[in-house]
């Protein structure tokens, strides 16, 4: 059984699960406004990722009888003003994430809640994927996004990523 703070902390992830994915679509319209379709598609592809995300805990706290909380989303406010700074928005956002689940196994270790830390372990590796991949997008960024036909390249090799359904989902 999940304890209060558990389920508030779970909770609270989800929350934040469904803010990056918000983040991720913001990103996505901000490339899309301007021409650059691939960008657009990658970050819709990584908005849905997230909102997995967020099911993956949801169902985990039903599978552990836990209700939900909810807690509300606050509107996005970034202003990206160049092609570099969503990007750099979305690796700080992961690095964000990773902490903030890093927070939870230590809260399931100073609960002794084996299962909650079992759960969690999919999730770490997860997230060192995503923040490698985040990177991974900015150094290609940084490497060939300043020229016209290398950013035509990326833009074509980002629209290329189709969504894939969360292994952890049912």
């Amino acid at each position: 059984m999940l304890s209060e703070k558990m389920i508030v902390t779970l909770s609270q992830q989800i929350k934040k699960e469904y803010e990056s994915a918000y983040l991720y679509l913001e990103i996505g319209d901000f490339f899309g406004s301007r021409g650059l379709k691939g960008f657009r598609n990658w970050y819709f592809v990584q908005a849905r990722e997230e909102e997995d995300h967020a099911m993956v805990i949801y169902e985990y706290m039903h599978a552990n009888n836990a209700k939900v909380q909810f807690y509300s989303i606050e509107p996005g406010d970034n202003k990206f003003s160049d092609l570099i700074t969503p990007i750099k928005a979305g690796i700080n956002h992961e690095r964000f994430i990773t902490a903030s689940i890093n927070k939870i196994y230590e809260l399931a270790e100073h609960e002794n809640d084996y299962r909650t830390k079992q759960f969690l372990n999919w999730f770490i590796a997860e997230q060192m994927e995503e923040e490698d991949t985040a990177q991974e997008v900015l150094d290609k960024m940084e490497l060939f996004g300043e020229t016209s036909s290398g950013l035509y390249q990326l833009d074509k090799e980002y629209g290329m990523r189709e969504y894939e359904k969360c292994s952890q989902l049912k």
